[in-house]
């Protein structure tokens, strides 16, 4: 996936399949014959991910230069320790190089602004911190393809004791690093804090034309419990 469009585009000619999921996806999308491509971007505040990415790392079961130094270190030296410009930048603005496929150079505002120009363009767009919402706007727009498409869910890949709102996890992340690597941190996600509020906010837009949401919101989470209690 690594390869962009000239590996993506003859791959899925070569597939039968409904759908795909990789973290690993270059921008540009290829533009496979016969074939019509609906891509979702998921975004997370990049604080509250910085910690996210933590505790995966630690739990992983891999060599990664990033597992490696999530099971030696504290959170507070693993994020010093990403801070560094050798170190690859996986909390470091990372949206705004995923959107822009652009993870050799430090992020400028001209990759935050072609990263917004992605996000306006791509319809399906998840916030993971309003996740039920987003799968119910994903599966107002999929079921047009997919009549019988279901995205409820059980919870999974949870860390159990981190705060329940996200505004708790954010300011739990600041009070464990403390004033000076809370800034340093900031400072290196700035253009992804601001792609994270754009994202925000078009994502509310698109929410509100949908109409129902209430009702829908409600039908939605009443199938995830029936899916837990099963």
């Amino acid at each position: 996936m690594r390869q962009g469009a000239s590996y993506l585009g003859p791959y899925l000619e070569s597939q039968d399949i409904c759908a795909i999921s990789s973290h690993h996806i270059q921008f540009p999308l290829p533009s496979p014959a016969g074939i019509e491509l609906l891509p979702v971007i998921a975004l997370r505040n990049p604080i509250d991910r910085a910690r996210s990415v933590y505790d995966f790392e630690r739990r992983q079961d891999a060599d990664t230069p990033g597992a490696v130094k999530a099971r030696s270190l504290s959170f507070a030296d693993y994020v010093r320790w990403r801070m560094l410009p050798e170190a690859s930048p996986t909390i470091r603005n990372f949206q705004c190089c995923f959107c822009t496929s652009s993870f050799d150079t430090p992020v400028n505002e001209q990759q935050y602004l072609e990263g917004v120009a992605l996000l306006t363009r791509t319809p399906l767009l998840v916030i993971v911190e309003r996740y039920d919402e987003s799968m119910v706007l994903l599966e107002h727009h999929l079921r047009r393809h997919f009549p019988e498409l279901d995205l409820s869910y059980v919870p999974q890949n949870v860390t159990a004791e981190r705060a329940d709102t996200p505004e708790q996890r954010v300011e739990a992340v600041y009070a464990e690093l403390g004033p000076e690597l809370t800034v340093e941190l900031r400072e290196n996600n700035h253009w992804d804090v601001k792609l994270y509020e754009d994202a925000n906010a078009l994502f509310s837009e698109r929410l509100s034309a949908i109409g129902r949401l209430e009702e829908l919101l409600a039908e939605f989470r009443s199938r995830c419990r029936r899916l837990s209690n099963d």
